[in-house]
């Protein structure tokens, strides 16, 4: 039977207004038929390095690093890394608005999905928490 294991670590720091975080995520494809040797890579993994700050008591600024190392058939692993930005204004407790915006840092690659023709990626919106 093919099997599938996912492991991670992460961690976070917080000092007076400053708030650091980092995770690590490896998964791993276990008796994966014979045929699929030397076409398949079994294992995957994910990093995130970020850090927050609040520059008012209501507004949060953001840079965060993602990068997706991606397995599967090697013909149509796509791994991806970005630098995101992000600022977020609180309007009340729960409820914010936001503007991100994600950077490619791999070159165009074409392809059909984001991880490989994305130059960069903006986002706005409201972001309510119940």
């Amino acid at each position: 039977d093919v099997n599938w294991n996912r492991y991670g670590v992460s961690a976070r720091a917080t000092y007076k207004m400053v708030d650091v975080y980092a995770a690590f995520a490896i998964d791993k494809i276990n008796n994966t038929p014979t045929a699929l040797a030397g076409l398949f890579d079994s294992t995957a993994s994910g990093l995130t390095i970020g850090a927050d700050t609040y520059v008012t008591s209501k507004t949060l600024v953001s840079l965060r690093y993602d990068n997706m190392d991606a397995g599967g058939m090697l013909d149509q692993r796509i791994s991806s890394s970005f630098i995101g930005v992000q600022a977020k204004h609180f309007l009340r407790a729960n409820v914010a608005i936001f503007a991100r915006n994600d950077f490619n840092l791999r070159q165009s690659e074409g392809g059909e999905t984001a991880a490989r023709n994305l130059r960069n990626a903006f986002f706005s919106g409201v972001d309510v928490t119940f």
